[in-house]
């Protein structure tokens, strides 16, 4: 519940900053020789990032902080307090935080999101067709993910073990030889979920809202 109402700060202090006005003015018009109507030209012009605002002190700022982000997510969820690099951290975990490695897991995707919003890096990385593409089935993934493992997954997880066997590196190589199986399965499964019934939700509330708002 925390990263729901997290994530909702976030989006709202980028919508504050107008973090997406550049972006939207240029998909308004996508097609349209007329010119945006949210800025005038002159600060249109100025607007586009040089090579020089990209390695801005900002953006170099904002970036290295992401890479302490993604260190407290590669918190050991057995625990930091055994682990070289993580006994100092741990330390600060409350004693009534019952599962110890999600405290700083917690931290580390809050303050990740709040990074990447920030450095024009990530925001570019993010913005790649296969990573947008993922990013829609987010969702969807999460909820197939289970099914999908349970019904197909494991059977076909013994299969693979049955060819690799599983002693020693065999048994990763039989993990990994599920996988290139499994994850197309889920990927595909969530995309039919998507197109099915998420897609068609959203559609739903746009136009119950629509309907309700005066």
């Amino acid at each position: 519940m925390l990263l729901f109402f997290a994530g909702m700060t976030i989006a709202d202090l980028d919508l504050r900053r107008n973090a997406h006005e550049g972006r939207d003015g240029r998909g308004a018009n996508s097609g349209s020789s007329q010119p945006t109507l949210q800025l005038p030209l002159e600060e249109k012009t100025n607007a586009a990032p040089s090579p020089a605002d990209q390695r801005s002190a900002t953006d170099t700022f904002w970036t290295v902080v992401s890479i302490f982000a993604l260190y407290l997510l590669s918190c050991p969820d057995a625990g930091p307090w055994d682990v070289p690099g993580w006994r100092f951290l741990g330390t600060f975990i409350p004693e009534w935080f019952t599962e110890k490695y999600r405290f700083l897991q917690v931290i580390g995707a809050c303050l990740f999101v709040f990074c990447a919003a920030r450095s024009r890096g990530w925001q570019r990385f993010f913005e790649l067709p296969p990573v947008q593409y993922l990013g829609h089935l987010s969702y969807a993934i999460y909820l197939m993910h289970g099914p999908v493992t349970h019904v197909l997954g494991y059977p076909v997880q013994r299969w693979a073990w049955g060819i690799t066997g599983i002693e020693g590196s065999a048994y990763k190589a039989g993990f990994a030889l599920a996988a290139i199986i499994n994850v197309p399965l889920v990927v595909w499964a969530a995309d039919v979920f998507w197109r099915a019934v998420d897609i068609p939700s959203v559609r739903f509330a746009k136009w119950l809202e629509s309907k309700l708002i005066v």
